[in-house]
Parts: structure tokens; C-alpha cells; sequence
């Protein structure tokens, strides 16, 4: 406690306790003595509010009371041996309301500056909310998520035909029956910074470790408990030039999709194992003052590697490479274009079939293994028996190799802010197609489908975290059979896969901070048939696939 406000509350003290003692000695009126108990209330009031703020101890404060009471009786005693009275001597018997509003208002303001001026004191001291004053780790961790409730609902034409589509397994797909689900997704993040420049992150999702895609967890589990599984786990290394600007990124490990893309090739919950980094470049500011008003001009230069399986005998496993340059511009007016061109390479993700006559008479190899056996495919590509000798034996992979070159660009509108209206469109070529190798290895003549494109265009708020905030897109998509790898694009477009075309209309509106529901729906058809063989001949066959989907989500995170 300051010594000015040590010495002011003794002579506050002094003044209500010498109060208190010439009310319980004289003869006062009324008005008086309310004025008298005013005094003496505040006075308790204020050692009180001391006290709880911490301003003083309840030793300091006892300690004031009894120095100033002693004080106040030496000081009353003086007062009646100098008192006189006189005849002269008139007394007042009221004292107007508005004089005591302005002694109550001047002792408040006077209270109130000392207080607060001690209290701020006393906070700097002992560090309140200062950010050192917690334990280190507190402020170097935080802690994200979101959850996700959804209606799905799947919805089939009756006249599909149901005897020419199957899945990996060779099974029939349901291709008329409608679904209608409940589904739940939750993610929790963590993020970590170990230093300013490197990041360690983790974050857990709902879902199962069979799907790559799809991080939704369907109710009706007969009571039991979810799956929780590792979504991402990695380390993050930044780098910053002397302006603070990040031109430099490293990842390591499980990561977020490190591309400029939308989910025509990539789907929204998949996540990259391996390695990725990406440098930036920044042309805009300069000397002058007229430089720092230019428009921001940035380019960037991703490169990635990531293996998709790892055999134990063999060192050619299948791997992801990438790269993808672009450049981005940021106009005067907060309109931004953003360009990028990508190129995916698979290694090693065909494998050839066994037509070898002394591997089919071992009854120990059932094919060959050749360079790598894919653990998984998607739906839609095109598709060959590993083992075409042994027809109990339906073992599948990929035909075709895939080497994907594309185009991505998005352009971003503020001229209706506070809305903004945005133009994506993405394009994508297999070149590795070889018709061919895949013919060779299917065993009959597969019609070459290797083209995918996607429009789309959005309108409304940048974010629709806010109540009343909303946004509407719509796109065309069309994704023929083996134009990117089925196993990794959208989830939910034409259930999955590829050789699909059709329509996206969604609507998104704001709940309140960080709440919001969306609204979906997807109407596709079939490209061109099954691929799974690549044998059907849908010019004579009817290969109708026509699918709808709407999906109703309620959206929160923190």
C-alpha cells in the first residue's frame, strides 16, 4: 500500500471516527447525525473494499483504525476544551440535499482515483494476467475442434440397373434401395509451439481406419462407443524474413492437405503421410511510400512426397509425388486471383497380372507380386484380376497408371462486399494413361476416359460464423473413369469414386459465434458404366446409375 494512501485513509479514518465520537457525546439533530452515519458507514465501507481488493491486509487495516482512533480522541478532547459557546453562535439545523450529493460525489471520485491507482499497483506487482505469470506450457498450447451433426440421406433411381456395378470385393452395390442415416463427426486439435519457428500438431476424429475419406461416424452403434482415431500428427517448421514474412514452410509427418485444390481430386477430410514444403515469394511494397500501396503479388512453389504403402520384401512401395507452382494477386480493392498447376505422380501403383504357366501350376503363388500389391481401390477406376488364371481367386488392381497434370483457379470478388462472389474452376488430365498397357493387362479393349473438371461459384458472407451470416455455392462436376485416382476424391459425390457427372447446390447459414447449418444437395449420373473390368459394353448394355444425395448439417466449433 502507497504511503499517500496510507495517509489518506488514516485521515479519512480520523475524520469518521472523531465523527462517531461527537455524535455519541452531543446533542445533535437529526439531519446531523444522518450526516454523521454517512461518514461512518463510508469509512467502514471503504477499510472493507480495501481489504477484499487486496489493497491492504486485515492487519494493516486494524492497525489504521486503532492510530487513527487515538488520534481522533486526542483531537476531540482539544475540540471541547476550546469550545466556547457564545450567544451569537447560531446553528444550523439543515443542510441542503444537493451540498451532501456533492460531498458524497467528491469523497466517491477521491476514493475511487486512490483505489484504483493502488489496486493497478498492487496487479503490476503480482502480475495479473500478465503472460508469464502462468506456467510456460499454457501459452505455447492450444486447443481447437469442431463437431458435426448430420442427416444424410441417399436417394436411388428404381430403374438403375443393379447387376452390372460391384465393389472391390466383387459384390453386387446396392444401386435402387434408398438410404437415410444419422452421423456425427468430431475433431480435436492440438497445436504446440516449441519454439518461433517450429510447430508440433495432433488432432483426433471420429471415423474408422479403413477409410481415408471420411472422418463421419453413422448412430445406431447398438449402444457401443465410437472409434477415435490419429487424424493428423506432425511438425511444422516456419521461416520468416526480416518484413515477418513467411517464405518458407516445412511439414513432416501426417499433415493437412498442403495444395491449392478443390475436391475433385482431393476430398476435404483426407490427410497426406509424409513430407511437403512450400516457398513463397512477395513482389508488392518497396522504398516509398507509393510502393507500400501496390497490390500484393505473391508466387509459391509446393513440392511434396508421401509413401502409400509399405511392403516388407520389396523396396519399390507405392508412393504420392507433386509438385504444384502458382501465384496469387491481391487487388487494391481486396479482389484476389489465385492460380496454381499441379503435377501427381503414383510410382509403382500397377501391378501386373500373372500369365506366367509355372506361377499358375505353383499352388503356393497365386500371383504375382511383381513390384507392389495396392491395399485398396477406389470406385471407378479401371480394374484388372492380378490372377486371371485362378478364377477363385478375384484379386484386383489398378490398369492404368496415373500421372495428373491440372489447373486450379479461383477468383475472388469483394465488389459487393460486404458479400463476396467467387469463381473456382479446376482441371485435371491423366497423362500416364497408356491404353495399351491397360488393355493388355484387363484383357479387353477399355475405352480411354481420363478428364475431369469442376465449376463452382459462391456467394455471401466470407464467413458464416456469425448469427444471420450466410453463403450459397452451386457447381457442375464431371470425373471420368480414370481421370484422378477414385480413392482419394470427394466422398460424398456420386457415393464416392469416379465416372460420375452432375450438380452441387448448398446453402449455408449462420446460428450464432461459431454455430452455423448447411444444407446439400447432389444429383449425379454415370459417365460411361462400370469400370471395375472395364468389359461392359454400355452402348448395348443400360448401365443407368442415378443418384441423389441431400445431406442437413448443424455445425459448431470452438
Amino acid at each position: 500500500m502507497s504511503l499517500i494512501a496510507k495517509r489518506f485513509c488514516r485521515s479519512f479514518i480520523s475524520i469518521g471516527l472523531i465523527s462517531i465520537l461527537v455524535m455519541q457525546s452531543s446533542n445533535l439533530y437529526a439531519d446531523e447525525k444522518e450526516d454523521l452515519l454517512i461518514i461512518r458507514n463510508t469509512v467502514i465501507n471503504l477499510m472493507q473494499q480495501l481489504v477484499d481488493q487486496g489493497v491492504m491486509s486485515p492487519e494493516q487495516a486494524r492497525e489504521l483504525v486503532e492510530t487513527a482512533k487515538q488520534s481522533a480522541i486526542e483531537e476531540v478532547e482539544e475540540i471541547r476544551k476550546a469550545e466556547t459557546p457564545s450567544e451569537k453562535a447560531v446553528r444550523v439545523q439543515y443542510v441542503p440535499e444537493i451540498v451532501k450529493e456533492e460531498i458524497r460525489e467528491q469523497v466517491r471520485n477521491e476514493l475511487r482515483a486512490q483505489v484504483t491507482q493502488d489496486v493497478i499497483k498492487h496487479a503490476q506487482t503480482n502480475r495479473w494476467g500478465i503472460k508469464d505469470a502462468l506456467p510456460g506450457w499454457v501459452n505455447r498450447i492450444k486447443l481447437s475442434g469442431d463437431i458435426r451433426l448430420r442427416a444424410d440421406g441417399e436417394y436411388l433411381d428404381q430403374d438403375n440397373n443393379s447387376e452390372v456395378y460391384r465393389n472391390v470385393d466383387n459384390e453386387f452395390i446396392d444401386t435402387i434401395n434408398d438410404r437415410e442415416r444419422a452421423r456425427i463427426r468430431m475433431r480435436l486439435a492440438v497445436k504446440a509451439k516449441v519454439n518461433d519457428s517450429i510447430e508440433a500438431g495432433i488432432r483426433l476424429a471420429s471415423g474408422n481406419l479403413t477409410d481415408p475419406v471420411s472422418t463421419n461416424q453413422t448412430l445406431g452403434n447398438r449402444g457401443n462407443r465410437y472409434d477415435v482415431t490419429l487424424d493428423r500428427a506432425y511438425l511444422k517448421y516456419t521461416d520468416t524474413n526480416d518484413d515477418g514474412y513467411e517464405w518458407l514452410t516445412l511439414w513432416g509427418g501426417r499433415i493437412p492437405n498442403p495444395w491449392f485444390s478443390t475436391d475433385l481430386v482431393w476430398d476435404s477430410d483426407l490427410n497426406f503421410e509424409g513430407f511437403a514444403a512450400t516457398t513463397r515469394y512477395n513482389f508488392a511494397g518497396g522504398d516509398s511510400l507509393y510502393d507500400l500501396t501496390e497490390s500484393n503479388k505473391e508466387v509459391f512453389l509446393t513440392m511434396g512426397a508421401f509413401p502409400l504403402d509399405e511392403f516388407s520384401f520389396t523396396a519399390n512401395d507405392p508412393w504420392l509425388y507433386g509438385a504444384q507452382i502458382g501465384g496469387s494477386i491481391l487487388f487494391s480493392n481486396q479482389s484476389k486471383l489465385k492460380v496454381g498447376v499441379a503435377y501427381y505422380y503414383y510410382d509403382d501403383l500397377v501391378v501386373e497380372p500373372s500369365f506366367d504357366v509355372a506361377l499358375a501350376a505353383d499352388p503356393n503363388v497365386e500371383f504375382e507380386i511383381g513390384s507392389t500389391s495396392p491395399p485398396e481401390v477406389g470406385q471407378g477406376n479401371t480394374l484388372a484380376d492380378l490372377d486371371p488364371i485362378d478364377g477363385t481367386n478375384v484379386v484386383y488392381g489398378y490398369a492404368s497408371d496415373y500421372e495428373l497434370l491440372g489447373l486450379t483457379t479461383q477468383l475472388d470478388l469483394s465488389i459487393f462486399a460486404p458479400y463476396r462472389l467467387s469463381f473456382t474452376g479446376e482441371y485435371f488430365e491423366n497423362i500416364g494413361y497408356d491404353r495399351d498397357d491397360v488393355n493388355r493387362r484387363v484383357g479387353l479393349d477399355v475405352k480411354e476416359e481420363t478428364t475431369a473438371y469442376q465449376f463452382r461459384i459462391d456467394f455471401g458472407w466470407p464467413s458464416v460464423n456469425l448469427a444471420g451470416n450466410w453463403r450459397a455455392h452451386a457447381a457442375y462436376k464431371y470425373i471420368e473413369r480414370d481421370a484422378v485416382l477414385a480413392l482419394f476424391n470427394d466422398s460424398d459425390f456420386h457415393g464416392g469414386g469416379t465416372d460420375a457427372e452432375g450438380y452441387v447446390i448448398g446453402f449455408d447459414y449462420g446460428l450464432g459465434k461459431n454455430a452455423w447449418a448447411s444444407f446439400k444437395w447432389i444429383s449425379t449420373d454415370e459417365i460411361d458404366g462400370p469400370g471395375f473390368l472395364g468389359g461392359f459394353d454400355c452402348d448395348v448394355i443400360d448401365c443407368s446409375y442415378k443418384y441423389d444425395r441431400v445431406q442437413v448439417d448443424v455445425n459448431a466449433k470452438f
